[in-house]
């Protein structure tokens, strides 16, 4: 998967991560439980922060998702990517989920940018307990 839009400045870039829904994606209602939402936001991260050069190491530490419409079984989703802005330790990113062209999911997240550290080393500004989810 390679960014849609020109190289250089990262804020210029927007990547496109695409997902399959499965069965065991989604509960007895058959629709995807939001942990789920929230796990293929975290590749689309990692996806986004390698096609722009910058270490995949960040942490997620705040994400406001709003769900406009259910996801299915075999829906293929596209999360589309693309940096608000860039700091020196952090990063916020927004998400747009598309199935079909229609827009399903928007996301919002702030990603601690945390170096290579030792195994058992939590990342700085991450605050170890979690993202907080709205």
């Amino acid at each position: 998967m390679r960014p849609i839009a020109s190289e250089g400045n990262p804020m210029d870039i927007t990547t496109v991560y695409r997902i399959e829904v499965l069965d065991h994606d989604c509960g007895p209602d058959d629709t995807v439980a939001l942990h789920h939402f929230t796990r293929w936001m975290d590749a689309a991260s990692h996806h986004h922060l390698l096609a722009c050069g910058r270490p995949p190491q960040a942490r997620m530490t705040e994400a406001q998702i709003t769900v406009l419409e259910q996801a299915t079984p075999h829906d293929l989703l596209q999360f589309h990517t693309r940096a608000l802005q860039w700091r020196h330790d952090e990063v916020a990113l927004t998400h747009r989920v598309l199935r079909d062209d229609v827009l399903i999911c928007e996301a919002h997240e702030t990603r601690s940018l945390c170096p290579l550290r030792e195994p058992g080393q939590t990342c700085a500004g991450a605050g170890g307990a979690g993202p907080r989810i709205h």
